[in-house]
Order: structure tokens, then sequence, then C-alpha cells
């Protein structure tokens, strides 16, 4: 389900190709999407589909979108000028 990128959007880094790009709210519903675009990328994260419900990312906290830096983000692959994929990362300091 790779799209073209059109948007304007904000460098976290890039390298070699590869662009990651600070995701927006507006992102929401086609990270989402991309988790269930095959089924080989959801059965090595989940038992089943019903486990990862649209409201989880609908509902998460803003902090996790947008350009400002902060430790948890979600972040969107760009290779070749089209989106590609996505990933997450949250701080979690062990406690």
């Amino acid at each position: 389900m790779a799209r073209e990128d059109t948007i304007d959007r904000r460098i976290y880094i890039e390298r070699d190709g590869t662009t990651l790009l600070y995701a927006e709210p507006s992102d929401r519903r086609f990270i989402y999407e991309m988790a269930f675009e095959d089924p080989g990328i959801w059965r090595s994260m989940l038992e089943k589909k019903d486990d990862f419900d649209w409201s989880e990312l609908r509902d998460e906290e803003e902090q996790f979108f947008g350009s400002v830096p902060g430790k948890s983000k979600y972040l969107l692959i760009r290779y070749q000028g089209e989106i590609v994929g996505t990933i997450s990362h949250t701080h979690n300091d062990g406690g």
C-alpha cells in the first residue's frame, strides 16, 4: 500500500534514499490500515486482527504526532518518493 508522498512534512532523518518523516494526526487512519495490508505484517505482531482496534490509534495521545521532537513518535518511512511503512517509538524509563 505504498502511497506517493505529496505532503510537505518535516524530516526526522534522511540517509541513503530513505527518509523518516514525522507523522501528522491526519495520518492515523493510514498508519492503521498499513498494519493490515498484508497478512504477513499483522500476523508477525498479532494473533488476530481484533487484537489491534482502530480506537487504539484513533485515541493515541497527541504527543505521538506532529513535528515537535519528543520521546514518543510515529514516523513514516519514505523511499523513492513513496510512503512504504511506518514505525513508532515510545520512551520507557523501565519503571
